[in-house]
């Protein structure tokens, strides 16, 4: 089966030096006020879709989740790696932290990663590893919660995904890696 995702609808973003007073001039809006109105409309006039799915210029922002919160829809956003929260003494606090105590050794060896694979458009396909956080907000009984998806745990590069998604009412999956 093949899914197609198209853009049912658009808003370009004027940066802030078009406007006469920049940032501070009236009609200028930031690119996250005309994201979620878009997600307001999809949901106002019908328009079936399982999840938003955005990148961490979008998860970093908390009006963002509790906007889809509020809206009642699913969402897988991206987190940056250095993704923190508040966290007692010696608990994980990071994305980055929650990668490293999962005592990745080998593929033979994950400790609690989980494997994947991903497919590309073109039957393509990369194996990656994937590992859910069980510390912090966003925890497995928590309403919201963080996978962390890398193609090679052991290297654990700054620019590993770490993201966060809401169930909707209705069930979908959401794999990364």
């Amino acid at each position: 089966m093949r899914v197609c995702t198209l853009p049912v609808d658009v808003e370009p973003s004027t940066p802030a030096q078009y406007f006469a007073k920049g940032k501070t001039d009236p009609p200028f809006r930031t690119k996250l006020k005309p994201a979620m109105e878009l997600g307001r409309r999809a949901v106002q006039v019908h328009i079936p879709f399982r999840a938003v799915v955005a990148d961490s210029f979008y998860g970093e922002g908390r009006g963002v989740r509790g906007g889809l919160r509020e809206l009642g829809v699913g969402y897988m956003l991206a987190l940056n790696p250095s993704h923190a929260w508040w966290h007692a003494q010696g608990a994980n606090g990071s994305c980055q932290e929650a990668a490293q105590a999962a005592r990745w050794k080998s593929p033979e060896q994950p400790g609690r990663w989980e494997k994947g694979t991903r497919t590309f458009r073109d039957g393509s396909s990369q194996d990656g590893w994937a590992l859910e956080v069980v510390t912090g907000p966003d925890a497995p009984h928590r309403q919201e919660r963080v996978v962390i998806a890398h193609t090679a745990p052991v290297t654990l590069p700054d620019l590993t995904t770490c993201s966060s998604f809401q169930q909707s009412a209705s069930t979908w999956s959401a794999a990364s890696c």
